[in-house]
């Protein structure tokens, strides 16, 4: 795992979060358009706000959305390849170690006999597989089920308890309303089967178990949509209309001369005097807004390795992602950034470790309250805009995290 550099703590999340994050002020309706690679799910959703956000990046007004892939991308996520092989526990130990798990999960002696003696278990030599039936499955407690689903897996991008989904802050009563081939009842199940950890964090594991509930191709696909929903918020800058709140706009967005591109967009936005506002993607470096909003393809993979945080985090003003980043960028860390000082810039990394310091994520500082950010290796999670809070929930453990701000050195382009 990735350990944070040695550079000394900035502040923690607590702190972090009271210097950026600015007051909400309500917005009137917005009418958004889809983009291409996404699909925006409509309806009536509580946890969608709108709101105002102001400093040296201008005036932003934000909307959060709930996106999901398209049915043409669905089809190749990872769930869906084997899912016929139904509920399959891998466990990389012994049969002794694989009863001690099973036990301090709170199971019955009787249950834990039954699934760690054949024809459940089998053993592999390599690792061992267990076939719990559907009563087991469904008779798991949340406890039981953090306890044993944190311990299983084997290490493929195919193996749900390896890869195991998480669901967005607040799980499915804030995913938006469920497609209609898709019946209440599955999607009762799905929240039956969820999870959570003790920082609220909300995971799903037996998404084979669920594809093998539905009935047809379709129900699959809109199922592996629905399951890998993603928050992603929307947002627009106001044009000013004061030359000297322009020039201070624009210098903030130029980022030192990285972003170069932004200068011909900004000033024939403030020239046009019907133009009131600008979306935002149309700010950000070429490499954010290409990636914005869309999914992982498999040219953009080596194997079935995907660009993750790290990779994007790293590459924000590049046009694309290079590969040398798939692997650790610790030392570019070390090499081309130092710590950064409020005021936070466009592009800035932010790391978010633990107290170990294993770094848990990495993302990008836009603006505001506003990251950019891959949440995961896995090519079911889009690049997207998200509140910093969203993003270090997700990433909260039961203990605390820290999180760091660090900069380019002036001059470096990636």
């Amino acid at each position: 795992m990735k350990k944070a550099a040695a550079f000394p703590l900035l502040l923690g999340v607590s702190a972090f979060l009271t210097i950026l994050c600015q007051s909400p002020e309500a917005l009137a309706e917005i009418p958004v358009e889809s983009p291409p690679q996404t699909i925006v799910i409509t309806g009536n959703q509580p946890w969608q706000d709108e709101s105002l956000q102001s400093g040296i990046w201008g005036t932003l007004e934000t909307r959060e959305r709930i996106i999901e892939a398209p049915t043409a991308i669905a089809r190749d996520f990872p769930m869906l390849r084997n899912w016929e092989k139904g509920t399959v526990w891998s466990f990389r130990g012994s049969r002794t170690a694989l009863t001690q798990l099973l036990r301090r999960a709170g199971l019955e002696e009787t249950l834990v006999d039954e699934l760690t003696s054949p024809p459940v278990l089998t053993d592999l030599k390599t690792h061992l597989e267990v076939r719990p039936d559907e009563k087991t499955i469904l008779g798991l407690s949340n406890d039981a089920r953090l306890e044993i689903y944190s311990h299983i897996g084997f290490p493929t991008i195919e193996d749900p308890y390896y890869y195991t989904l998480q669901f967005i802050p607040g799980g499915i009563p804030r995913m938006g309303p469920p497609p209609k081939q898709i019946s209440p009842e599955l999607i009762d199940l799905a929240r039956r089967l969820s999870y959570s950890d003790l920082s609220g964090n909300i995971f799903f594991s037996d998404t084979h178990f669920l594809l093998r509930k539905t009935d047809t191709e379709e129900q699959k696909v809109e199922l592996a949509r629905f399951l890998t929903r993603e928050l992603a918020e929307q947002a627009w800058l106001n044009v000013p209309r004061s030359r000297d709140r322009y020039r201070e706009i624009l210098q903030y967005w130029e980022s030192g001369g990285r972003n170069p591109n932004v200068t011909a967009v900004l000033s024939a936005a403030f020239e046009n005097q019907n133009q009131t506002r600008l979306e935002l993607e149309y700010l950000l470096p070429p490499g954010p807004r290409k990636y914005l909003n869309t999914y992982p393809s498999r040219e953009e993979s080596n194997v079935d390795r995907y660009p993750n945080c790290f990779a994007t985090a790293f590459s924000f003003f590049s046009e694309d992602i290079p590969p040398r980043y798939f692997d650790n960028p610790e030392p570019d860390l070390r090499t081309n950034y130092i710590p950064g000082k409020p005021p936070w810039q466009l592009g800035d990394v932010i790391v978010i470790y633990d107290t170990t310091g294993e770094w848990k994520h990495v993302c990008n500082y836009i603006a505001g309250n506003l990251v950019f950010t891959k949440n995961g290796n896995s090519p079911d999670r889009p690049w997207v805009i998200q509140k910093l809070d969203d993003v270090l929930t997700v990433y909260l453990m039961s203990e605390k995290v820290h999180a760091k701000f660090y900069r380019l050195k002036p001059g470096l382009f990636e």
